[in-house]
């Protein structure tokens, strides 16, 4: 396949089956290494929410409401 040669109708059921068990292989093993080595993910924090940001969302939930209503 790398040498973009022509495959053999007889063989490409088992080309492809030899593919989709790599895939699932890896699959597993990536499963495998993440049980045993959680990545931590960062916690990052909830920005500040002040008057103006709540007038804009009520605006923008406004606008949505009025569409609809339409």
């Amino acid at each position: 396949m790398h040498c973009h040669k022509p495959i053999y109708p007889d063989t490409r059921d088992e080309i492809a089956d030899g593919l989709r068990a790599a895939v699932n292989a890896y699959a597993s093993v990536k499963q495998g290494l993440e049980l045993r080595n959680p990545v931590m993910e960062p916690v990052l924090a909830r920005p500040e929410w002040d008057d103006e940001d709540q007038e804009l969302l009520d605006s923008s939930t406004a606008d949505l409401g009025s569409e609809f209503l339409q």
